[in-house]
């Protein structure tokens, strides 16, 4: 029986031939597929390939052809290959795993690239790192290959080194500050905002204003709406630069409306205490609540301030109370704190001694050091 499968394809192999030789083709050969035939062939003196499927023996008519010559041939395409001459198949592999939460093959991947020397893919190892993305979260190995990044030319690792130096234990602000200073060299915005901050802190370099404008205005000028706002505080009040009421106000408006939220919180403080003249509580308090609108919780956090307070509007506590949850939902520490004394006072909302603690608790892990004070009494 086995014998007579053989020789049934013996057959069929034979058919297909007899039939490409009656179209012209030479140099036939055929390879086995499924319920048919790839061939490779040459017609006319040009290189053919296609498939053929001929029907059971004495079946004349069965016979079907698809075939492509010549110019018409699609040349053969070989598979990427993640390696040193194209480390970036790495670095897109590793993507795609990464997008589909295979982080051990992302990982793989990264390492690969990076050992290769692609600065992406050792930036986007160090951010694993950094996560905790299907390794041990560790800053140190984050810096590592930041580190590596930076030196084989991407201005974002320069920036992430800086950052990720700044949150050892201790903190490293010196190195932090040379990083910034790279990133800021290679174009890389951010990195021209945090040296600007460093400089305005004395953080890991002399404190200088002059100098901190100078970065902020570079790193606007690179497209960072943040840095226009800081600009235009800076500009404000005179710091690094002359004092000039409408083009810091002007800087702040645009930052503002281009969704730099900080810029939001910065207008209207300005507006709301007069720093911008005249002093507009009520034009404050629709800064506030626009950009609170648009989920920034510093600013719900002023806006029920105002509220609360009755300034630029009627005193309103029950409204003030929904802005400070608000603000504590939107990772706002002092809103956190402020809603936790509205639920333990009870007001504009029912006392609740125990969430009020637990508000209470929430700002102070987020950072605010009298909502870990008054989280210690209510225990």
């Amino acid at each position: 029986m086995v014998l007579g499968i053989f020789a049934i394809a013996g057959c069929q192999e034979r058919k297909a031939r007899e039939e490409l030789e009656r179209d012209g083709y030479q140099n036939i050969v055929l390879t086995r597929n499924g319920a048919g035939y790839d061939f490779k062939a040459d017609k006319n003196g040009e290189p053919c390939e296609g498939r053929i499927i001929v029907g059971k023996l004495g079946d004349s008519g069965n016979v079907h052809k698809t075939a492509r010559c010549g110019a018409n041939l699609t040349p053969a395409v070989p598979a990427p290959q993640c390696s040193k001459e194209t480390p970036k198949v790495c670095f897109d592999w590793a993507i795609t795993a990464r997008k589909s939460k295979d982080f051990t093959a992302a990982k793989s991947h990264y390492e690969a690239g990076c050992s290769f020397g692609h600065a992406d893919s050792c930036n986007n190892l160090g951010v694993m790192y950094e996560a905790g993305e299907g390794v041990t979260k560790s800053p140190d190995e984050a810096l590592k290959v930041y580190v590596k990044a930076c030196e084989g030319g991407s201005p974002m690792a320069c920036n992430n080194a800086g950052a990720t130096s700044e949150k050892l234990e201790p903190p490293k602000l010196e190195d932090a500050a040379k990083f910034y200073e790279k990133a800021c060299e290679k174009k890389h915005d951010n990195g021209c905002l945090n040296l600007a901050v460093a400089y305005e802190r004395g953080e890991g370099v002399p404190k200088d204003d002059a100098k901190a404008f100078a970065m902020m205005k570079k790193a606007c000028e690179l497209g960072s709406k943040t840095a226009c706002g800081n600009m235009g505080y800076l500009t404000l009040h005179g710091r690094g630069t002359t004092a000039d009421q409408e083009a810091g106000k002007k800087l702040l408006e645009d930052a503002c409306a281009e969704g730099a939220n900080h810029a939001c919180v910065n207008l209207g403080l300005a507006t709301r205490d007069g720093d911008i003249k005249p002093k507009d509580p009520a034009k404050s308090l629709e800064i506030f609540k626009k950009a609170c609108d648009a989920k920034d919780g510093v600013c719900c956090n002023e806006a029920a301030l105002q509220l609360e307070r009755g300034l630029g509007a009627p005193k309103d506590v029950q409204a003030a109370a929904k802005l400070y949850e608000l603000a504590c939902e939107l990772e706002s520490k002092l809103g956190c704190r402020n809603f936790g004394i509205t639920l333990r006072d009870g007001t504009g909302i029912p006392k609740d001694p125990a969430r009020a603690a637990t508000m209470f608790e929430k700002g102070c892990e987020l950072g605010d050091h009298t909502a870990c004070e008054l989280h210690k009494k209510k225990r």
